[in-house]
């Protein structure tokens, strides 16, 4: 019988790492308004993963093709030196968004950079990481103003 039980909690520790990038739904509450350029979006239904090293939101409806999905530190740059890890409430600029709104139509931005020097996003928590912001330049080309509120 443990061997049973071990199996099962390998299994559920392997779909817990692996489904973290899409929808955790530890926080079915959680929702965000994004404007991009002049256009704004609303997002909801998925969550938030809080974690002492990271913090990520994934929302959206993945059979619409809407999605958005906020990380700090950004998943490409969490291993440099420089990566400041999300432990408390305060602004961090290692961070990677990505906001698809109709994939068919390939209406979607990224924002935070493959590189720090590519960056231009900054992300503030609030009220213990459950809440904040974000501001800050779209990546690629044409560069649009990005910005948004967010809660968990």
């Amino acid at each position: 019988m443990k061997p049973r039980i071990i199996v099962a909690a390998a299994v559920l520790s392997f779909a817990a790492g692996s489904a973290s990038a899409q929808l955790v739904p530890n926080s079915p509450s959680a929702k965000a308004t994004v404007t991009v350029g002049t256009q704004t979006f609303n997002f909801q239904g998925g969550g938030c993963l809080i974690k002492g090293d990271s913090w990520a939101m994934a929302l959206g409806d993945a059979t619409k093709a809407e999605h958005l999905e906020l990380n700090i530190p950004a998943p490409v740059r969490a291993s440099a030196a420089d990566a400041v890890k999300p432990t408390q409430d305060g602004s961090y600029t290692n961070v990677s968004l990505t906001v698809i709104v109709d994939a068919v139509k390939g209406i979607r931005w990224h924002a935070g950079g493959r590189t720090a020097s590519e960056a231009s996003l900054t992300v503030t928590l609030k009220n213990n990481r459950r809440a904040g912001e974000f501001t800050g330049r779209t990546d690629g080309s044409p560069r649009q103003d990005i910005k948004g509120t967010f809660s968990c």
